[in-house]
């Protein structure tokens, strides 16, 4: 007979004194690693997560230790690179940020530092498409006239681009979208209006946004809900197939009608569509690369030459504009090596 039982933390107290981690602790343990990093726990993982919760660890130990974990880092790092800066980030970028998070960098400072970067200043070298840009990628919307107007008066009277940047990051927009996101997608529900507030303040103030995900974890509403929600199985299908959670809002794809143009088999107009909007940025990211005018326009068309070869075979794992853009990088890359070593043909 199993006794009485008593609970104590995360454990289970028999009356005999004995203490052993709970089934409920199991499945939130499995339930924080889909949600955080995209995958159930191996084995080993596993028993190390219910050894500390045996020795006393608490769920917000435990969930902050796999928020510092590489595992969690690396994938921030690695879809947020996708996501503002158009491309795989590569592996010394890779280490250095998250070498920065496991030592407790702000995902808001790894955002900020990736869009004050050269690179992608040289995606949007207008002060307008800078500004513009960073409302689509961080807000997910268009700008509206008049903030936009105030953005760009700020720059003219030399506002630093990273002090703008921090501004959209530290916006009650920005912080009541991700505090919205994360009650969605780890509480399976909207906020109420009462629940908001301290959240958003929170970050707005500068805390952490993986100070943010960790409050989400922890609460009790979703150790219970790691338990008994009836769509656990699916809801980890779908994350495991979609990776780590990315801490950007999710846009819809501008040029969904592009790809219906694909799938009804019209590649000529698709291809005609997307050089109509995307030939001048493509263009631009070249000749400010290349520093070359005239190889820049040959790149330019290299570039849509590929894009009306692989167009039926776009996978949509990032919009169409990255695709484009990651497309333009890999030959601006292969012209500057040309370049080289043309010239070092020469000095010899």
């Amino acid at each position: 007979m199993q006794g009485d039982r008593r609970f104590k933390g995360m454990h289970e107290v028999d009356e005999a004194g004995r203490v052993s981690a709970t089934t409920p602790t199991r499945q939130w343990i499995r339930a924080l690693h889909v949600d955080l990093v995209g995958r159930h726990p191996d084995p080993r993982q596993l028993a190390r997560w219910m050894t500390a919760a045996r020795r006393g660890a608490s769920h917000r130990q435990i969930a902050g230790e796999v928020l510092r974990s590489d595992e969690y880092c690396r994938g921030q790092v690695a879809a947020l690179h996708r996501a503002l800066l158009d491309r795989d980030v590569d592996p010394a970028g890779l280490e250095a940020w998250t070498t920065a998070l496991t030592a407790g960098l702000a995902l808001q400072d790894v955002i900020a530092g990736m869009c004050d970067s050269f690179e992608y200043k040289t995606l949007y070298p207008a002060t307008a498409a800078f500004i513009e840009s960073l409302y689509q990628r961080l807000l997910s919307r268009a700008s509206d006239p008049d903030s936009k107007a105030i953005w760009l008066t700020a720059l003219d009277q030399r506002t630093s681009t990273l002090a703008v940047i921090r501004g959209f990051l530290s916006s009650a927009e920005y912080c009541a979208q991700r505090v919205t996101e994360l009650h969605q997608r780890l509480l399976g529900r909207d906020p109420d209006r009462a629940e908001l507030p301290e959240r958003v303040v929170a970050l707005m103030q500068g805390a952490p946004l993986q100070d943010a995900v960790l409050g989400f974890v922890s609460s009790a509403e979703y150790i219970a809900r790691a338990e008994t929600r009836p769509d656990a199985a699916r809801s980890a299908r779908r994350t495991i197939a979609r990776g780590t959670m990315p801490i950007l809002p999710r846009a819809e794809d501008p040029d969904d009608d592009v790809l219906e143009l694909v799938r009804g088999g019209d590649i000529r107009g698709a291809l005609e569509r997307l050089m109509q909007r995307h030939g001048t940025s493509v263009y631009r990211y070249c000749r400010a690369a290349l520093a070359d005018p005239a190889l820049a326009d040959d790149i330019q068309q290299q570039v849509f030459i590929e894009a009306f070869r692989d167009l039926p075979r776009f996978a949509g794992r990032s919009t169409v504009r990255t695709w484009l853009l990651g497309i333009a990088r890999h030959r601006v890359l292969d012209a500057a090596k040309r370049r080289r070593r043309s010239r070092s043909h020469l000095d010899d």
